[in-house]
């Protein structure tokens, strides 16, 4: 539907409670390794997206979700991200055959207990990519795609660069 936003809820509601949460804290005696800890937590997320196609051959998307989580023993749920934004553009181009996909997403850093036993924040990840495709015919396409266009270097896990 053109010049109509469509809204499209994914999982609106989760709510579970797991009966045990493994979370890794990361020890560092010159070998990286994951001291493994259990915790009982409540895990509320909130998860949903929305569509809009202002013209034809363009359709910018987006999907977010938000994480609220509470914990028996540890102050925190140790490398689950608080919330998460991804944002695209689909723009085609001659007769379809030629589409143009930029997107962007956007993570919270997440909390870790370092050696010290000290509560510390992992930086948010920013990662910009551009996927480009091109029809031949119906039987094939080329395309090229480039991640982490920005170079931004972030941590999933600490110690753990990803780029």
């Amino acid at each position: 539907m053109v010049g109509v936003p469509l809204f499209y809820p994914q999982y609106p509601l989760n709510y579970r409670i797991p009966s045990s949460l493994i979370m890794g804290l990361l020890q560092n005696n010159g070998i990286n390794y994951f001291n493994i800890e259990k915790d009982t937590a409540t895990v509320f997320r909130v998860r949903s997206g929305l569509n809009y196609q202002p013209q034809e051959n363009i359709q910018i998307t987006s999907d977010f979700a938000i994480n609220l989580y509470n914990t028996r023993i540890n102050t925190r749920a140790w490398y689950l991200p608080a919330y998460y934004i991804d944002l695209g553009l689909n723009y085609a181009l001659l007769d379809n055959r030629l589409t143009l996909n930029p997107k962007i997403y956007l993570r919270d850093g997440v909390f870790y207990e370092d050696t010290n036993n000290q509560e510390q924040k992992l930086n948010p990840l920013i990662d910009f990519s551009f996927e480009t495709q091109f029809k031949i015919n119906s039987m094939f396409r080329i395309f090229a795609q480039a991640n982490n266009i920005l170079a931004s270097e972030y941590q999933a896990w600490l110690d753990y660069p990803i780029y």
